[in-house]
């Protein structure tokens, strides 16, 4: 599924969309490599808010989309 059209289903769910790293079929090694690097969503408190979803969803809540704000926490 192209981005726009992903973009379209998803944009009333609560689930956050991340940025397109790469486009296409990496034709080196070092193109595909070169995407690797600290991430913007693994942040202090996930496994927590991870869990906090899952049980939630389990009694039939659906998480607001502020659940998704990564907010950088140390």
């Amino acid at each position: 599924m192209d981005t726009p059209s992903r973009q379209r289903l998803l944009q009333d769910l609560a689930i956050a969309s991340v940025p397109i790293l790469y486009s296409g079929k990496p034709k080196k090694y070092n193109e595909l490599t070169s995407l690797i690097g600290h991430s913007n969503y693994i942040k202090l408190g996930h496994i927590e808010r991870f869990q906090a979803v899952f049980e939630g969803f389990f009694q039939g809540k659906m998480p607001s989309k502020d659940i998704f704000d990564y907010t950088e926490t140390k």
